[in-house]
């Protein structure tokens, strides 16, 4: 119903999650475990961390290896990281993943080429459907739910630089340094924040996902998500103390980090060593000292471009499969993007969940009049059902849930 879930406990009653600060000690001898609890929070706003500075911190965990491979994409943040590497000494390359059509393929290409860099293109294909049901629900057990089933091919990308021998470094979380994250909530909920009224802010974090369960289970995770957002009022820093915008930022850490990020790097661990270094505790730790006005709009990152490298601002950048000019806004960006979206201007279609979907039918098809499924209390079984049979009956729209709800379901099979 959400973005991602926003409690860091573990969704399994009786297991213990030691993230977010938390630590454990085991004692051999007694056969026992202490659980230890610390709220980490940035540190106070004593001083202002200009551009400069916060440059030096982000260049001091980008080279750390002889060899490095850098993720490249046709978003900002993967942009500041090449910049560094472009002004640097050490061995380099590029990679990118999915399909050579797409925007970030396309603008990464262009930059490449450009730059005479190394770089390696993986576009995995789909395997046959029984290896492809196993891979998917490794990867739903493993992330949580985390994605829909369509993610697999993200998963299956990784897996072909599992005999990569240089460090991957990926520009994931830059978006806190640019006043990304829970957009809407900033713009429709800073009143609510303001006043403490959990219950008024959750439209502007929601994400439904698919509508396939009964409605006891809806009313009972609105119940808990409700009163999971009353912990993190009553847990995080006054908003008169911080700010609603740094009071934001802090509660997108506090969430997405622990229960979006780190699953997904749980699963790429699994096959390469990468580092994600704007997600590094020793920069986030002087969040609340780089001004919000440095924040906004992607400022800060911008200015390290124009510094290191400022030939890179003549490329466009990519906002989901939309291209848009370098020099717009954060708001005007998402503006035109939803634009393009809505009235279908995007030249790219992507038909990777479709194939997917097909492959998997005969198995989508079986597994939803099984004796397993019909014995689940959590579905509605006629939404579910009426989800597979439009889809597959020719409403493509019904794609976002039925990958949702094939994640999920795999996810039952296989904790079950």
């Amino acid at each position: 119903m959400l973005f991602n879930q926003i409690s860091n406990n573990s969704v399994f009653f009786g297991v213990e999650r030691i993230v977010a600060g938390k630590k454990a000690s085991i004692s051999l001898n007694e056969y026992k475990i202490k659980y230890y609890n610390a709220n980490w929070l940035p540190d106070e706003q004593s001083q202002n961390i200009d551009v400069e500075k916060y440059s030096e911190n982000l260049k001091s965990l980008i080279f750390i290896s002889d060899k490095q491979t850098l993720g490249l994409s046709g978003g900002m943040d993967s942009r500041v990281l090449l910049s560094y590497l472009l002004e640097g000494n050490s061995s380099w390359d590029t990679f990118t993943f999915g399909d050579s059509k797409h925007p970030d393929s396309f603008i990464a290409q262009s930059l490449v080429n450009d730059y005479n860099i190394t770089h390696t293109k993986y576009h995995a294909s789909l395997p046959q459907a029984d290896i492809l049901i196993n891979k998917i629900q490794d990867y739903s057990l493993q992330s949580v739910v985390n994605n829909g089933a369509s993610a697999i091919f993200q998963s299956l990308n990784y897996s072909s630089m599992r005999n990569q021998h240089s460090v991957l470094i990926d520009g994931c979380l830059g978006e806190i340094w640019r006043r990304e994250f829970f957009y809407r909530l900033y713009f429709n909920g800073k009143k609510s924040i303001l006043n403490g009224e959990a219950r008024d802010i959750i439209p502007n974090i929601s994400l439904p996902h698919a509508d396939i369960f009964t409605e006891d289970i809806n009313n009972l995770m609105t119940s808990r998500f409700e009163s999971q957002l009353h912990y993190w009022f009553e847990n995080l820093p006054a908003v008169e103390t911080i700010g609603v915008e740094n009071w934001i930022d802090l509660f997108a850490l506090k969430t997405r980090m622990p229960n979006y990020f780190l699953h997904e790097q749980t699963v790429i661990d699994d096959v390469v060593t990468s580092l994600m270094p704007f997600s590094q505790l020793s920069l986030l730790k002087s969040l609340f000292n780089v001004p919000i006005s440095l924040r906004k709009n992607g400022k800060l990152l911008r200015s390290i471009i124009k510094t290191n490298f400022p030939s890179l601002e003549k490329y466009p950048l990519v906002k989901g499969t939309s291209i848009n000019p370098y020099n717009l806004s954060s708001f005007q960006s998402r503006a035109l993007s939803k634009f393009r979206k809505k009235f279908k201007r995007d030249s790219y279609k992507d038909n990777s969940k479709e194939n997917l979907f097909n492959i998997l039918k005969p198995y989508i098809l079986d597994i939803s009049s099984s004796e397993s499924f019909y014995n689940s209390e959590m579905y509605d079984h006629k939404k579910v059902k009426n989800i597979i049979e439009s889809y597959y009956g020719g409403n493509k729209t019904y794609g976002y849930a039925l990958d949702w709800w094939l994640s999920f379901e795999l996810f039952r099979q296989n904790i079950e």
